[in-house]
């Protein structure tokens, strides 16, 4: 990993961890889409699609810090329908 970040090693995990997340969003939105192919047709490119998310989170405030430790203290599962 050649990047700025890697001459500080927290710096270099943190960005690795961000690069793993951002994938993994995008991994769950082509899922729930319908594939690469459903994201283009939608949005243009999936560049398109990483500036909506970007905006997304710029746009919506983030919830209380109250809500936020109810909503991670309760149970929660994930599943994707894979028919």
């Amino acid at each position: 990993m050649e990047h700025a970040y890697a001459k500080d090693l927290t710096a270099a995990k943190n960005f690795c961890l961000l690069l793993q997340i951002a994938h993994l969003f995008v991994q769950l939105f082509e899922c729930r889409v319908g594939g690469k192919k459903d994201v283009k047709a939608r949005l243009g490119s999936l560049r398109n699609l990483a500036a909506d998310l970007l905006e997304a989170l710029r746009r919506d405030p983030l919830p209380a810090p109250h809500e936020l430790e109810a909503f991670l203290a309760s149970p929660i599962q994930v599943r994707l329908d894979t028919s």
